[in-house]
């Protein structure tokens, strides 16, 4: 799995668990640009776990 597909996995995820339209991302910041647009002001905890 190259990074690009890590993206999209990643992506998918986020589109499934916010009910989000699929996005493709060129980068990580862009990827957690997007993660962060979709919380709320509550604090939050997340927990990114990679797997090699």
């Amino acid at each position: 799995m190259n990074a690009q597909d890590q993206r999209n996995a990643f992506a998918y995820q986020l589109s499934r668990h916010f009910t989000t339209p699929l996005m493709v991302f060129l980068d990580w910041s862009d990827a957690f640009h997007a993660l962060e647009s979709c919380l709320s002001k509550k604090p939050t905890v997340i927990l990114l776990d990679e797997i090699s």
